[in-house]
């Protein structure tokens, strides 16, 4: 009888050690997680920044043509090209309005990246000391404390209330006085840890709003210079010979350049949608 209670004893222990085992990879498994999921919003901040930086150059190639508009101009008769001359003027300023917003975007963006880096950084540290936290808990468990082994199941190990609850656990109070000590050092460096991660993320959702709003005013800006180079083309038709030709290649060309801004547009509000969603989730705690 004492041997069927030893033996019943031995499995039980055996099983709750295999199911403390599984807990615990399971855990190190959805950090790991987690840990790759920031690493990709931090490719997400540079690919935004990336496409910004290339708005600035197309802007720039829009403003040498519409200055080029502005001295050819100046040669077409007064009478003629007094409206063409206001036009490319016009057209000329509009970029420079252009580059204030694409700075500010390139400034949200590197903010993003820098949050993202930093949590990185902290991801790497939390990955090991809960993997460690994660480790000793199992070791408990397997000594027969199958309440903890409960609460260590249902743990979120990146959710800080989850964390904060096993930490608080009456069950880690009957741990020898070392154990339980190095327990809640290990414990409470991986919740401040967490709770930094996820505030740095919570601070870069505003910057991705931001970063959408600057994307809309660039577009519109885009849309306005686009609508003046249908208007030298226009002008430009009432032209003899080369002024013609040349002013309906400058007309062609700024709206080649709104389009290809408009691509670029598509591409990096896409980006940012994705930004977003996957922001969200890391700063809720979630892992896909």
């Amino acid at each position: 009888m004492d041997v069927l209670r030893h033996n019943h004893a031995s499995i039980d222990s055996t099983e709750t050690g295999l199911g403390a085992a599984r807990s615990s990879e399971a855990g190190s498994a959805a950090i790991a997680q987690y840990q790759l999921m920031i690493t990709r919003m931090f490719g997400i901040a540079v690919d935004i920044l990336n496409v910004a930086r290339s708005l600035e150059s197309m802007a720039f190639e829009m403003q040498l043509l519409a200055r080029n508009g502005v001295v050819q101009a100046a040669k077409v008769p007064a009478g003629e090209g007094r409206a063409l001359l206001a036009l490319a003027g016009i057209l000329s300023s509009y970029p420079g309005t252009i580059t204030p917003e694409v700075e500010g975007l390139g400034a949200q963006c590197k903010a993003i990246a820098r949050h993202t880096a930093e949590c990185t950084n902290l991801a790497r540290r939390y990955f090991q000391h809960s993997k460690c936290l994660l480790t000793v808990l199992s070791r408990q468990v397997a000594h027969g404390d199958e309440a903890l082994m409960t609460e260590l199941a249902a743990l979120q190990p990146t959710h800080p209330e989850d964390l904060a609850r096993v930490l608080e656990s009456r069950m880690l109070q009957r741990a020898d006085p070392l154990v339980q000590e190095n327990l809640l050092y290990l414990g409470r460096q991986c919740l401040e840890t967490l709770q930094k991660i996820q505030e740095l993320l919570g601070q870069s959702l505003p910057f991705l709003a931001l970063a959408e709003d600057s994307v809309g005013s660039i577009k519109r800006i885009g849309e306005t210079a686009r609508y003046l180079g249908l208007c030298v083309g226009i002008e430009a038709a009432h032209l003899p010979g080369q002024g013609k030709t040349h002013f309906a290649n400058l007309a062609n060309g700024i709206t080649t350049t709104v389009d290809g801004l408009n691509q670029k547009f598509q591409t990096i509000r896409d980006t940012i949608g994705s930004g977003r969603a996957l922001l969200t989730q890391l700063a809720r705690g979630e892992v896909e």
